[in-house]
């Protein structure tokens, strides 16, 4: 008999683009997604324009978001280059929220550009 993952596991697309000198966008948010388990959020940098250098996991019951990130995890170090994939302790399904999302502060608003793979839970 195999072991099964119980978890949302499967990788979403999300991809975000900014080019103008007149508005600077500082939040990102990828869609809400539902969490099933307590397992790390899973984040995987396909093509940004840079290092993703900011960035939490966000829990909402579908009205208003709550930061769940782990932060004796995450000790201000998160960064995630082109190429690389990062698991996001969090505290989402524990703190009883259904949907998680990733939050990110894009750094240069106004010229930028993100592509990642990302899951709610990971295996």
């Amino acid at each position: 008999m195999f072991a099964q993952a119980a978890g949302n596991y499967h990788d979403k697309v999300f991809e975000w683009t900014i080019d103008n000198d007149i508005c600077e966008t500082t939040e990102v948010f990828t869609e809400y997604e539902e969490k099933w388990d307590d397992t790390s959020c899973y984040l995987y940098n396909v093509t940004s324009n840079g290092c993703l250098s900011f960035f939490h996991v966000v829990g909402s019951n579908g009205g208003g978001m709550n930061d769940c990130t782990d932060y004796n995890y995450w000790n201000g170090n998160n960064s995630c280059y082109p190429g690389e994939a990062v698991f996001l302790r969090n505290w989402v399904y524990e703190n009883g929220y259904k949907y998680a999302a990733v939050w990110f502060d894009p750094g240069n608003g106004y010229h930028n550009y993100i592509k990642v793979l990302w899951s709610p839970d990971s295996i």
